[in-house]
This record gives structure tokens, sequence and C-alpha cells, in this order.
């Protein structure tokens, strides 16, 4: 996957952040808004980002940039809404693939 790719993907992410705190109200006004011109809604950029979050717990190993800072977001975003034991695995995760990603850099 090129850089210019992965750094959108990184980009749409970061962006549906900011999506948490809508009402649902809100997101059913602008999700047939999107969809209305063209446009892929925010609901189902979540659920696209989801099955990769999912992905990654159920392999229990962070593979790529996109996954890290996926994971990464749900750590620092949403810490509050997991268990102690989903914190600590996460954590471990995340520091696993910033060790490999350094020991590729040596």
């Amino acid at each position: 996957m090129s850089k210019a790719l992965s750094g959108l993907r990184l980009g749409v992410q970061d962006s549906l952040q900011h999506f948490d705190h809508c009402t649902p109200e809100q997101l059913a006004s602008l999700d047939a808004l999107l969809r209305a011109r063209g446009f892929v809604s925010v609901s189902e950029l979540r659920r696209r980002y989801s099955r990769k979050y999912r992905g990654v717990l159920k392999r229990g190993v962070i593979r790529s940039e996109e996954e890290y800072y996926l994971v990464k977001s749900i750590l620092d975003d949403r810490w509050e809404a997991l268990s102690e034991e989903e914190q600590v695995q996460l954590g471990s995760w995340l520091l696993a693939f910033e060790k490999r990603a350094a020991d590729a850099k040596q």
C-alpha cells in the first residue's frame, strides 16, 4: 500500500473520532446527506474500521501502522469503556508493535 493511501486512511480514522459525541439523530442526518451526494456515510466508515478492530482482537496482534493507530485511538479515547484486562491487552499489543517497528529500523 502506498504511503499516501496509508496516510489518507489514518486521516479518515482520526476524523471519525470527531463523530463519537454526535447524537444518533445527528449521525442519521449526516449519513443521509452524504449518501444523497454519493459519498460513503460516517456509519459505514465506522463499520469498516470496527471490522478491522475485530480482526486485531481475533488475531491478538497488530500487523500494520493503520491497525496500530486504530488500537491506539481506542485505548486513548475510549479507555473508560474498556475493562482493565482489555486496557492491559491492547497496551501490550501496542508495545509489541512499537518494538517490532524499532527492530525493523535497525
